[in-house]
């Protein structure tokens, strides 16, 4: 019987668990930045940022293997840093599911109340809208879920493999 974390050997493995949410991230952002373009002044501007930060989070990704905490705080960074709320919320969960999977629980808690605070901060730039169940419950119950399962699996894993 296979298992979720290993796929088989023609499938490459660990290569395609790890390119596959990068992908998906990629055709999230490629559609939502040409749903965006605008052909007003400045709009090719606008997309240069969006697509600027669309490719800093992929390169997070891709490397998050490796440094996932430079991978999650890289991807915070850009968050800020851009303000784009729909372009890099999903690669910023996946980040955080990345190091609640390999990190320890103490590394993970602080990781996550970074990525609440960073979610919560954001509103308050004046960029994104202030509602608290239409907009920030549902972001914050993200990172929540996306912190609960890594940490879930990451025990899962661990239990098969004692």
């Amino acid at each position: 019987m296979l298992e979720i974390h290993q796929l088989p050997k023609r499938y490459g493995g660990r290569t395609v668990a790890l390119v596959a949410p990068v992908v998906l991230v990629v055709a999230w952002g490629v559609a939502w930045i040409a749903s965006h373009a605008s052909a007003r002044a400045g709009g090719h501007l606008h997309t240069l940022f969006q697509t600027a930060a669309l490719t800093e989070s992929v390169v997070a990704l891709l490397l998050r293997r490796r440094k996932p905490i430079g991978a999650l705080v890289g991807i915070l960074v850009a968050y800020l840093f851009f303000q784009l709320d729909p372009l890099l919320l999903p690669p910023l969960l996946l980040a955080l599911l990345n190091v609640a999977l390999q990190k320890e629980r103490r590394t993970v808690l602080l990781a996550t109340a970074a990525t609440a605070a960073a979610v919560v901060a954001l509103p308050l730039t004046g960029r994104a809208p202030v509602g608290l169940v239409a907009y920030l419950l549902p972001r914050l119950l993200g990172v929540a879920a996306a912190a609960a399962l890594g940490l879930w699996a990451r025990t899962r894993i661990t239990k098969e493999r004692q």
